[in-house]
């Protein structure tokens, strides 16, 4: 797991040499039951987030991403069947959803 953490350290930090804007990395945390659960694919890999905020061209951001993802060769750290993916959030005003 450290060359892992290596990787996406430097993938962070080259994003935000590039574009400016500093990622964040989050882990998940299995729950108790997940844990103690005897099915493999429950207990699953640990699931990393990166999350970078103030994004105005997105479409200039993945292309970033995209080129730092080859440099920094990420993917030979995803277990077999597991992908990298990208989605975008925004904000909802809680008000409104009701």
């Amino acid at each position: 797991m450290p060359q892992a953490s290596k990787a996406v350290a430097a993938l962070v930090n080259e994003l935000h040499a590039r574009t400016g804007i500093r990622g964040a990395l989050s882990r998940r945390i299995e729950r108790a039951e997940v844990r103690a659960s005897k099915d493999s694919a429950a207990q699953g890999v640990p699931t990393w987030m990166e999350t970078y905020a103030g994004i105005e061209d997105r479409a200039g951001f993945e292309r970033h991403m995209e080129a730092v993802v080859q440099t920094v060769a990420f993917v030979q750290f995803l277990p077999d069947g597991a992908n990298r993916t990208l989605e975008w959030f925004e904000p909802m005003d809680l008000k409104d959803a009701a």
